[in-house]
């Protein structure tokens, strides 16, 4: 696998970066076996020892038979470190979570998660790690793809791993680096 110095250097830029209108995404494509998920776990060490909240998912090879599974994951962490954050949480993003029963629009759940990203980004950075993307559930990527695009002004940086050639992941978030 190699030492990954440049590859680490990018990523520290990126995190070095919240606040100064730099990249706030990282694509890390590649084969399987080539250390994209090391480098991640780079930056999530990287913004834990700077105090930021890691919020983190994986895929599962298995797939994902619900919808928001992965953004499930990273809603669960958020409010773990921030309990307040479950009192301000939409009826949307309940319904989309499987809270609440009901119907929620596409819309409004993507607004709820910008929503609360914004506010779990209110007191610290945030590092969305996501591992394996290409195993989410289509409606975790878009709205998650949707955060990324409507965050620009708020500390938070996603840096996610996909196999090689994924383009609808490639096009959702920004920079792409291959490890």
């Amino acid at each position: 696998m190699g030492t990954r110095d440049r590859e680490r250097t990018v990523i520290e830029a990126v995190l070095d970066g919240v606040g100064h209108g730099s990249t706030r995404g990282l694509l890390l494509t590649g084969e399987p076996g080539i250390g994209r998920t090391t480098l991640l776990d780079h930056a999530r060490r990287q913004a834990a020892a700077r105090g930021w909240l890691v919020l983190a998912a994986a895929g599962d090879p298995a797939g994902s038979e619900h919808p928001f599974d992965a953004l499930g994951v990273l809603v669960r962490h958020a409010i773990a470190a921030d309990a307040s954050l479950a009192d301000r949480l939409s009826s949307a993003l309940e319904v989309a979570l499987g809270v609440e029963r009901g119907r929620a629009e596409p819309t409004a759940i993507r607004a709820a998660v910008v929503r609360l990203l914004t506010d779990a980004a209110s007191t610290r950075p945030v590092l969305l790690a996501l591992d394996d993307v290409q195993w989410f559930d289509g409606s975790s990527i878009s709205a998650l793809a949707c955060a990324h695009r409507h965050l620009a002004a708020e500390p938070v940086v996603t840096v996610a791993t996909t196999l090689a050639g994924d383009e609808a992941v490639e096009r959702a978030w920004g920079r792409v680096l291959t490890p």
